[in-house]
């Protein structure tokens, strides 16, 4: 009967049923604390120094001051990042699980073979996955850079609280 599934569908199902949850929960969990950690390194940051740069102002020590807004929107461009990286991830977990809707349907009946449908929510699941990671590296790298520029500016003035 050609209409009946093979042993190997069935085994292809009862794989798929057992690996997707577990595999795809602790890729979603990685992911969330990959974000959460991005954001928080770049936003806390970003409040930590306009907190010194209102001190250095308070003291009227504005010469240094002036050279904390660069480091500031490397800390603000991080957080963005950051921020949309959360949205795209949200995107890739949305296309992933409906590659996984559409592969049971087409399991559950003749030819038993992925659809075209299948494949795009796949790409387009790889897709987003990347851009959300590339934007989380990014994150990481914006945040050196604007730690780099306040050391930069802190040693450009001369500026040493411990002395």
């Amino acid at each position: 009967m050609p209409d009946e599934p093979s042993a190997e569908i069935s085994k292809l199902r009862s794989e798929l049923a057992a690996l997707v949850p577990a595999s795809h929960n602790s890729v979603v969990m990685f992911g969330a604390e990959a974000l959460k950690a991005a954001a928080l390194i770049s936003g806390g940051s970003a409040a930590a120094l306009m907190a010194f740069m209102g001190a250095l102002i308070s003291r009227d020590q504005y010469g240094l001051a002036s050279w904390l807004p660069w480091s500031l929107q490397m800390f603000v461009g991080g957080l963005v990042c950051a921020c949309v990286a959360t949205g795209i991830s949200y995107l890739a977990q949305f296309m992933h699980g409906r590659a996984l809707v559409e592969a049971k349907e087409n399991l559950e009946s003749p030819p038993f073979e992925y659809s075209a449908r299948v494949r795009i929510y796949r790409k387009a699941g790889a897709f987003f996955q990347l851009v959300a990671v590339a934007l989380v590296i990014t994150t990481y790298i914006v945040t050196i850079l604007g730690y780099l520029a306040v050391y930069r500016a802190i040693d450009a003035v001369g500026f040493h609280p411990l002395h």
